[in-house]
């Protein structure tokens, strides 16, 4: 006679781990052949589980909890959750530790892993570019930057050195002071491109705390280059380009 695969238990804390016939030592597997002399019974035994859950941690979607036997090692899967801000999945926490996808994780409780995202490699032309969602980091450090948000406004006085912005479909704000506009100092190069269509350099200028419609000046002791870019004057709908 071959051994069942048998049952777990309804609430899923156990599985099957082997079969003990009564009044022997002798354990089988499922799916083993015993030989039946007579009336014989085997009793089912079993492994403790725990459960692996998975927490979107601010994404969206779902995905089932797994029952893992008490001590095995559990490969961590990929995580499949989505967000509306263009961050992606990379790895899992848990107990405040990183544990890449594949990680084997030995189970001995109950765990729950949280989902951790972070902003994609971005590329250009063969430039890799960082993301980021302020102006701080393209006011303090000259480099190739992306956007990942449409609230990013432009230092009115940039680093030295060369820095290219990507709009990455997002709008770039302009505020500047009708007295004071954009300076580029000497030696330096601001390069903006846009390889998604859709974002443009939007110029708001400002006088006393209240909007104008002066036109700005740009102070280029160094290079300004944009490229593809649509610049627009929301409270001038006439401007074109950039006045200097």
């Amino acid at each position: 006679y071959k051994i069942t695969s048998g049952y777990n238990d309804s609430d899923q804390s156990a599985v099957l781990r082997d079969w003990q016939a009564v009044n022997t030592d002798e354990l089988t597997q499922p799916g083993d052949l015993i030989t039946v002399t007579g009336d014989t019974a085997v009793r089912a035994q079993y492994k403790e589980c725990y459960t692996v859950t998975f927490d979107a941690n601010g994404g969206v979607g779902t995905m089932n909890s797994v029952i893992v036997p008490k001590g095995e090692a559990y490969s961590l899967p990929e995580g499949i959750f989505e967000r509306d801000d263009e961050r992606v999945f990379t790895y899992w926490q848990l107990n405040g530790e990183r544990k890449d996808a594949g990680t084997p994780v030995t189970v001995n409780s109950d765990i729950t892993l949280y989902a951790q995202y972070d902003y994609p490699v971005h590329e250009h032309d063969g430039v890799v570019f960082t993301p980021t969602n302020s102006h701080l980091a393209i006011e303090s450090t000259a480099g190739n930057y992306y956007l990942v948000d449409n609230d990013v406004y432009l230092p009115q006085t940039l680093p030295e050195g060369n820095t290219t912005i990507c709009l990455n479909g997002h709008d770039l704000y302009l505020n500047f002071d009708a007295i004071r506009g954009l300076d580029i100092p000497a030696g330096s190069t601001l390069t903006i491109i846009n390889d998604k269509g859709k974002g443009n350099i939007v110029v708001n200028i400002y006088q006393n705390g209240a909007q104008v419609n002066n036109c700005t000046a740009i102070t280029v002791h160094g290079t300004l280059n944009i490229c593809d870019v649509d610049i627009q004057y929301p409270h001038h709908p006439r401007r074109r380009g950039l006045c200097g």
